[in-house]
């Protein structure tokens, strides 16, 4: 744990791992993963703002989660707020630095957003940490796609466009090292709120919801989107590009 329980002055009347506690946790994955369903319903065609808003939901129940933060993040690739993805995943990363798919989005979001040698860098990151072979393969195309990009010559108007776009980054990726800290404070008060028995609204009081039907992982891409070669997008979580260039997530 990275936060120092001693800390909180709230007397912990039962362990982490008793039954109840077990039960109350498990009931709130129940509920994170209903959300995480309804907002896949809104996929290929569905409104993104229906679904980060259950994501966000979502985080509100396990605000210390890096694999919602990045769910969020797709969506708002969607909507091509780049800013927004990025300072999600710079969160994501905050809280996992080991997170692969992490470094991933964030180079996706550094290259639309104009800060290439970023992109790289997050790139080269995720291809280190990748062991799947086949997702690491596709990953190193994208850097080599990034690194293309990033050795073709810049007047001076573009280089300070990137140096800007560098400056914005490195203060989203500070957001983001503080909202990940706050995260993980909040997740550990509500829990010890409910091992002092303080139970919260948010995460207790609402009703046990059920299970969400199983949701098949739609793979399928239409036939007129551009891509750079046949292969999905790596991670499990692709970005598709439909035939506005807008990009769209296939899974969350």
């Amino acid at each position: 744990m990275l936060f120092n329980v001693e800390t909180l002055e709230a007397p912990v009347t039962r362990s982490f791992t008793d039954p109840e506690t077990l039960m109350y946790l498990a009931a709130v994955e129940e509920k994170i993963e209903l959300l995480r369903w309804k907002a896949r319903e809104e996929l290929p065609d569905g409104s993104e703002d229906v679904a980060i808003s259950h994501l966000t939901h979502a985080l509100e129940l396990k605000p210390d989660s890096p694999q919602l933060l990045l769910n969020r993040a797709l969506f708002h690739m969607c909507r091509e707020d780049t800013d927004a993805a990025e300072l999600e995943a710079s969160t994501a990363l905050a809280l996992d630095p080991a997170l692969a798919e992490g470094y991933y989005w964030r180079a996706c979001a550094r290259a639309e957003a104009g800060h290439l040698s970023g992109a790289a860098a997050d790139m080269r990151s995720c291809v280190g940490k990748l062991q799947h072979a086949e997702r690491k393969r596709v990953a190193q195309q994208e850097l080599r796609y990034i690194e293309f990009y990033l050795a073709l010559p810049r007047d001076k108007t573009a280089v300070a466009a990137a140096a800007a776009a560098a400056a914005a980054s490195e203060a989203r990726a500070a957001r983001g090292a503080e909202l990940a800290e706050q995260a993980r404070k909040e997740a550990l008060r509500m829990l010890l709120a409910h091992a002092t028995h303080d139970q919260t609204p948010t995460a207790v009081e609402a009703p046990r919801a059920q299970s969400p039907p199983s949701v098949q992982q739609d793979s399928h891409k239409p036939a007129n989107a551009p891509a750079r070669d046949s292969q999905e997008r790596p991670l499990k979580s692709p970005i598709q590009r439909g035939p506005s260039g807008r990009p769209q997530p296939t899974s969350c």
